[in-house]
């Protein structure tokens, strides 16, 4: 019986027909019947604009469509880690989006706020300064005709002005003003929208010493030295984008204009007489004289405004005024020793100030304490960027950033 059990031969089909549900089955091709004409539309949009704006589909372009391609360098709140460079002469050091720039006369680097390296690109400039904004980063030329615009990962912008440059400021938002030698007037101010377009041109006949853009980009405002005999006045010019006349013109004699920048409600001006506050129809808000000083050193940012000045002939005696944004005092106070720089800071809560001295760096505390943060003694300090809790020392070989907090936790 298993034998003939063994021999039954049953019959199997050569190949089996999966079964197929037809409802799927027309869905995946309407699919790729949408497909292959979303592949064909594709293409004959590219042979259509190539065809009819060709010209304009250029590198450079290409770039400035990622101008906001910026947000994965925000850092995500990570601590600035040490950074080593090569040691090099002319290094300037600036803030921007919590990180730190740096610039020579070959190289621009910016290192985000976990200290990564996200821009190193070679430059050809004599006299680099670097303007940061809200969004971008503006580099140029001083007395040269170069400039470029940088984002977080790359350079977005590079041009050439119409004359030397003697001052831009760039907005949050992208909008720019460079001020040029003219050869119609003394200076020319032309003022660029977001998209970078050239939109107006102020001219100036008297000699124009700093210009800034609100943030928002509507105001511009344009200092200049009047000659005036043996003397300068100053002039405040108050311009509006897009309007021809000025909102407000004010001069104030025997004043020197040096500096200006741009905040959110107004503008801090800062002359060899003092330090004055405006809003950007020429209301003053408030100021503060230098009486019984000569004015050596300053630095102004968004948060704070610290001013150093001579109270005696040998300059080893130096009167220390700090100013928070609205202009209230929050320091005055004379240090004894010989100071070389100054730095605003970034964050009252952790230093009020940033002193350089001979040989060290020196955090003021609003209660009157001071810190030392830093010394020579362990490498040349050329410049200090205030940041968030605290602030990132460069030296010629490196940099890395101190709390202020933590030094004075440690010496306890």
């Amino acid at each position: 019986m298993r034998k003939e059990l063994e021999n039954i031969k049953v019959p199997v089909s050569g190949s089996i027909k999966p079964q197929v549900n037809r409802y799927y089955l027309r869905v995946s091709r309407r699919y790729m019947t949408v497909g292959i004409l979303l592949m064909v539309t594709l293409v004959l949009y590219i042979m259509g604009v190539m065809a009819l704006f060709g010209e304009y589909v250029t590198y450079d372009n290409l770039k400035y469509l990622s101008r906001d391609f910026s947000a994965i360098s925000l850092g995500g709140g990570a601590d600035f880690k040490k950074i080593v460079y090569n040691g090099r002469e002319n290094l300037k050091f600036d803030y921007f989006r919590d990180g730190v720039a740096m610039v020579n006369g070959d190289t621009i680097t910016y290192y985000d706020p976990s200290g990564i390296p996200l821009i190193d690109e070679k430059i050809n400039y004599r006299e680099p300064v670097i303007v940061g904004g809200g969004k971008y980063m503006l580099v140029y030329d001083l007395g040269g005709e170069s400039y470029s615009i940088y984002n977080q990962l790359t350079k977005i912008i590079e041009r050439e002005a119409e004359g030397r440059i003697v001052a831009c400021d760039i907005a949050t938002e992208g909008a720019a003003v460079i001020v040029t030698r003219s050869h119609e007037t003394k200076y020319v101010a032309t003022l660029y929208n977001a998209a970078f377009k050239k939109s107006m041109s102020i001219y100036k006949d008297n000699y124009v010493t700093d210009a800034a853009i609100s943030p928002n980009g509507k105001r511009i405002v344009i200092t200049s030295a009047i000659p005036s005999g043996t003397d300068f006045s100053c002039e405040i010019d108050i311009c509006a984008a897009g309007q021809s006349e000025s909102v407000r013109v004010m001069t104030y004699e025997h004043t020197m204009p040096f500096d200006i920048h741009a905040m959110d409600d107004g503008f801090l001006l800062l002359c060899d007489r003092g330090i004055y506050y405006y809003d950007y129809d020429g209301k003053s808000l408030g100021s503060y004289t230098f009486d019984g000083m000569s004015l050596m050193y300053a630095d102004i940012n968004d948060d704070s405004a610290v001013i150093v000045g001579s109270t005696n002939a040998i300059g080893n005696e130096s009167r220390v005024i700090v100013l928070d944004s609205s202009g209230n005092l929050v320091c005055d106070r004379t240090f004894s020793e010989r100071i070389s720089s100054v730095y605003a800071s970034r964050d009252m809560k952790a230093a009020s100030a940033y002193i350089k001295t001979s040989s060290s760096l020196i955090a003021f505390q609003s209660n009157g304490d001071d810190i030392i943060l830093a010394s020579d003694s362990d490498g040349e300090i050329v410049s200090v960027v205030p940041v968030k809790s605290g602030a990132i020392v460069c030296r010629r070989s490196g940099a890395e950033f101190i709390s202020p907090s933590d030094v004075a936790n440690k010496s306890e």
